[in-house]
């Protein structure tokens, strides 16, 4: 049985050029997982590495409850990458880029089914981890119930905490900031990267409800307009945009 059903609708910065898209997301309906990616444009390769840690986590649900507890997981998709790159020929002035890696922010979200107290009515544990400022939000009755791990648009930074495709020293940084929450049977959980997430907030903060539901069922093809008009009117950074919607059934 498929615990949600799915829709995901992403934008590259550059709507022409769809290849060049540095967000990755993925799902699994059966298994109650949801993942969402966002590749740091200003690295080399954070495309391809954010797709690594989707797919990997896809495979093998990582275990992010510590730095030990992800570390073996984490090397397993650096061992990925390392062979992804090994022999790309660069020019000279990309070569010390690559020596750093790729970087990513990096939110996860899994459904566990519970106990039914209500005909008809199906209960979830949704654990959902979070890296950076790639966002969830909890949607009921078309209202938030929560949004994680950031409640005001303030609180997303320029420089979030990332995912590297390489130790470089910093390992100990990767702390998830971890949520527990209980959902039912029509509720909608959104993931979306942080220029999504930004507007969202705002929304909010500005009294106005986001129209999830008119999202879920808009053609793709307008969807991709809106999002090039609002960009084009400030109302939404310009950046890969990416969105993850998951109603549980």
């Amino acid at each position: 049985m498929d615990y949600f059903q799915l829709r995901a609708l992403a934008v590259a910065k550059e709507p022409e050029n769809p290849e060049g898209c540095q967000d990755a997301w993925g799902a699994d309906p059966q298994q109650g997982i949801a993942i969402a990616a966002d590749g740091v444009t200003s690295a080399l390769f954070s495309g391809p590495w954010a797709r690594m840690l989707v797919a990997g986590a896809l495979t093998d649900y990582p275990d992010t409850t510590s730095v030990e507890a992800f570390l073996p997981w984490l090397q397993s998709r650096r061992a990925e990458w390392e062979t992804f790159v090994t022999g790309i020929q660069l020019e000279w002035h990309q070569q010390p880029k690559l020596q750093n890696g790729a970087f990513t922010t990096f939110v996860l979200a899994k459904a566990t089914p519970m106990e039914q107290t209500e005909p008809g009515v199906n209960n979830y544990m949704l654990s959902v981890s979070a890296l950076g400022d790639t966002m969830a939000f909890l949607i009921r009755d078309g209202k938030p119930l929560w949004s994680f791990p950031w409640t005001h648009s303030s609180e997303l930074s320029a420089k979030p905490l990332v995912v590297g495709s390489r130790n470089l020293g910093r390992d100990n940084m990767l702390q998830f900031t971890q949520s527990v929450e209980t959902v039912v049977s029509g509720d909608l959980l959104i993931l979306c990267t942080d220029a999504l997430a930004t507007w969202a907030l705002r929304q909010y903060e500005a009294g106005e409800l986001v129209d999830w539901d008119l999202i879920w069922t808009i053609p793709e093809d307008e969807w991709t307009e809106h999002v090039i008009a609002m960009r084009a009117n400030a109302t939404l950074q310009v950046d890969d945009t990416t969105l993850v919607m998951a109603r549980f059934q």
